[in-house]
């Protein structure tokens, strides 16, 4: 499948940071005509078998993309499901550990329409100088989880040039940090969000880099640490 086409109004940097060599996160981003999709990918583990599951993961994602009944990023996740799980042969009676939390977005950039779904891997985005979060659903994709009764929700947004849009994997928030031997937590990550609000956009990007950077200082990496932002 073709790469995506950063065209000269989009802005897309990421932060990877993998714990090993090889690592169980991945970002992706493909195009097709004026859509453009963006994933943020945590697959169980680091080192060889995430890396294994990231690779599952990837394509898995094609997969779904060419198999999907429509665009809309809960019917890709569907897909994707189905695909992961017939491939690990994960059923009720026999399942393993391995799992991949996900979110994807799905930007048409001629009617400015955003679709989200997540399992497990919110959004969040600036709006009128607001930091906005949607949820996840409750679930990951590619392992049988009996408590869960239903499918990823899609969320529909109408955006505007110059918004933000922010996925991350749970390293970022899970990282301890050299000073205070406590995680970083998804509250103080908002905090960072919110007080760089007024930044442009690589400024804010280098400022996230620097806060995360700083808050591990000489302390292990914890996880691999994904972090993906899109102006709009």
């Amino acid at each position: 499948m073709p790469e995506l086409t950063k065209s000269s109004d989009e802005n897309i940097n990421v932060l990877y940071l993998s714990k090993n060599i090889v690592s169980g996160d991945f970002y992706w981003m493909y195009q097709k005509n004026e859509l453009k999709f963006y994933a943020v990918i945590d697959c169980t583990g680091h080192g060889v078998p995430g890396a294994f599951l990231s690779m599952l993961a990837h394509t898995g994602l094609n997969y779904a993309i060419a198999n999907s009944i429509s665009n809309l990023p809960a019917d890709i996740l569907d897909e994707m499901n189905t695909f992961v799980k017939q491939a690990l042969k994960q059923q009720n009676n026999h399942s393993i550990q391995d799992r991949m939390e996900v979110g994807v977005c799905v930007y048409n950039s001629k009617t400015n329409e955003l679709n989200y779904a997540g399992a497990s891997i919110n959004l969040l985005y600036f709006q009128n100088k607001k930091l906005n979060i949607i949820k996840a659903s409750k679930c990951t994709v590619g392992s049988f989880q009996p408590h869960v009764l239903s499918r990823p929700q899609n969320h529909c947004l109408t955006m505007q040039k110059g918004d933000r849009i922010f996925m991350h994997s749970d390293g970022v928030i899970d990282q301890f940090g050299a000073k205070s031997n406590k995680k970083l937590t998804s509250k103080k990550f908002k905090e960072m969000l919110e007080y760089s609000i007024g930044f442009n956009f690589e400024k804010q990007f280098k400022f996230i880099d620097d806060e995360i950077t700083i808050w591990k200082g000489d302390m292990e990496q914890t996880d691999d640490i994904l972090f993906m932002c899109v102006e709009l």
